[in-house]
């Protein structure tokens, strides 16, 4: 008799399976922290100091910041994916 999974587990569970979705939100993830970091070196290197220069920098340094989390949390979920499917493969040759 097997024990049944919590349901936060079942729910990541069911979160890490979606590996297209997952994907997406990394890939995602990483295209805004890129431009983010895009619009704070521009900002820098192009820009004279001032507000615009600022509000640049800034708009991108949370973009950047949005992005990581977005693309940390899509490498996690494949990760999980992965062992998800690995364990359920080695669950299928010890039966």
């Amino acid at each position: 008799m097997g024990q049944q999974p919590s349901s936060w587990r079942l729910w990541l569970q069911q979160r890490a399976e979606n590996e297209r979705n997952n994907l997406r939100l990394f890939v995602s993830g990483a295209a805004a922290f890129f431009i983010g970091l895009g619009a704070v070196l521009y900002a820098d290197q192009k820009l004279l100091p001032s507000v615009m220069q600022e509000l640049l920098a800034g708009s991108g340094l949370v973009l950047s910041g949005a992005g990581a989390l977005l693309a940390l949390t899509g490498y996690i979920l494949l990760s999980f994916s992965r062992i998800f499917r690995l364990t359920r493969t080695d669950e299928k040759h010890h039966d």
